[in-house]
């Protein structure tokens, strides 16, 4: 299980969310994912990468970091802001050769890692094309 979200709970609770970011500005450049799903305190992205382009790395973090920042509300704590996951479906090969590889936040000085409620996974499509991944 890549999201560590049960099966039952996704079958209850899971809600299909508006795949439009909110513009906070006129300067600001559009952004649109394939998929966006709440499941209860998650917020799940899901983005197909059809190949590798300089900037790729950037724009999924973009997209991981505007829904972060979309998740708290005035008057809200942070404590109880939703976690955000993001899984890229990549149609290529960069990094290695394992099917998913787990990005996560880390402290740059002590390598430790960081409380920050964003996750990333990338899977490749090229390993994984006849098996099944539950999020």
């Amino acid at each position: 299980i890549i999201t560590h979200i049960s099966k039952e709970e996704m079958k209850r609770n899971l809600r299909i969310e508006n795949s439009e970011h909110l513009i906070s500005h006129t300067k600001e450049k559009r952004k649109v994912s394939d998929m966006i799903v709440s499941i209860e305190n998650n917020i799940i992205n899901l983005e197909m990468n059809q190949e590798y382009y300089e900037g790729l790395l950037k724009k999924n973090e973009d997209y991981l970091f505007k829904l972060a920042a979309e998740s708290i509300h005035v008057g809200a704590s942070y404590s109880s802001q939703k976690k955000v996951i993001q899984i890229n479906f990549d149609h290529f090969w960069k990094y290695d050769h394992r099917t998913i590889v787990n990005f996560r936040m880390r402290r740059h000085r002590t390598l430790s890692r960081n409380t920050w409620r964003t996750n990333r996974r990338k899977l490749s499509r090229k390993s994984s094309q006849n098996r099944k991944y539950v999020l």
